[in-house]
């Protein structure tokens, strides 16, 4: 057993179809440059049953009491302990305690796909450093899981950008299952795309 995995997710930004794709319509969407970066690993120097969680960019470091159930994340550094805790419920006891360290170029409320990001990274390195190598329909499960106590209704497309890069046209099927395919040309026409942070916007 290794302990220890690290794990880079890109971010993503929806060109056409935006907040549309909640509700069942098709859209464009693609992953971006920015990254984050997700270290995990077992730790002795922690005690059985906890999670140390580091984000050297919201100034947390904090030692938590590894839960196994979940609640809605309220506080800064509150998805993250919510991703873990869905990532490894069905493992059984953290032994000895567990390390995260997350470092994000992704810009948080921007639409940008940070919580989608951090969903999938978390969830693919806490069971890499557990030697539990999950597909990535598994890790799209468990992190569509994550994002849905975030966001309450999720269209999926975070996810599935995230998780699969490149740019991908997605909709929903007949039967409501989210199909998405990658459009390979597209990189050389997007190849000098550039999006601009224009700032977090006052509502949602």
């Amino acid at each position: 057993m290794s302990g220890e995995a690290a794990v880079s997710a890109p971010g993503k930004t929806i060109l056409f179809g935006e907040h549309a794709a909640v509700y069942g319509h098709p859209a464009l969407v693609t992953a971006l440059d920015h990254r984050m970066t997700i270290v995990a690993k077992s730790s002795a120097a922690l005690k059985r049953g906890t999670l140390r969680l580091e984000i050297p960019a919201l100034e947390i470091d904090r030692t938590v009491a590894a839960a196994r159930s979940v609640s809605p994340p309220v506080a800064p550094g509150d998805l993250a302990v919510l991703a873990f805790a869905i990532a490894t419920e069905d493992l059984g006891p953290v032994t000895p305690g567990f390390h995260l360290r997350i470092v994000s170029k992704i810009p948080t409320g921007a639409g940008f796909g940070s919580s989608a990001a951090l969903a999938v990274g978390v969830v693919a390195a806490c069971r890499r450093g557990r030697d539990d190598d999950l597909s990535l329909g598994e890790i799209g499960r468990l992190a569509s899981a994550i994002e849905r106590h975030q966001h309450g209704k999720s269209s999926g497309v975070d996810v599935e950008a995230v998780l699969r890069g490149g740019v991908l046209l997605c909709r929903r099927s007949y039967d409501h299952a989210l199909e998405c395919h990658e459009i390979p040309s597209a990189e050389a026409r997007l190849g000098a795309f550039r999006i601009f942070h224009s700032g977090t916007p006052d509502e949602s």
